[in-house]
C-alpha cells in the first residue's frame, strides 16, 4: 500500500510523507540498461548516466550516487532526482532550480 502503489520510485527511504511522495512523483520511472533506477527528473528526454558507475556514460561523471548535493550540502544525490549540467555535474533537481530562481 501507500506510496508503493502511488509511484514507482528509486528514492531511498521513500516513506507516505508528503514531501516524500512529492519528490518521488518528480523521479523519472526509467530504469538503466544495468538495471538501476535513472535517478533523473520525470519527464525528460535523456536519461541521467548510473550514478552507481555501471555504464560507459558513467566514466566522465566526477560524482556518485553517494556523494553529496554540492548545492545544498545535506543529501546524497541518489536521495532526490536529480539533473546533469552541460559540463557533467550532477545536482539535485529542487536545488538546482532554487539557485536559479533565487539568482
Amino acid at each position: 500500500g501507500g506510496v508503493a502503489q502511488l509511484v514507482t520510485t528509486g528514492v531511498q527511504n521513500c516513506c507516505e510523507a508528503e514531501e516524500c511522495v512529492e519528490l518521488a512523483k518528480l523521479l523519472c520511472t526509467n530504469s538503466l540498461e544495468c538495471g538501476h533506477p535513472c535517478n533523473g527528473v520525470r519527464g525528460e528526454v535523456k536519461c541521467l548516466p548510473c550514478l552507481k558507475g555501471c555504464t560507459k556514460e558513467a566514466d566522465n561523471l566526477t560524482q556518485d550516487n553517494e556523494d553529496q548535493c554540492m548545492i545544498c550540502f545535506t543529501g546524497a544525490l541518489e536521495e532526490e532526482p536529480c539533473i546533469q549540467t552541460d559540463c557533467g555535474h550532477v545536482f539535485h533537481a529542487r536545488c538546482a532550480r532554487r539557485l536559479l530562481e533565487v539568482r
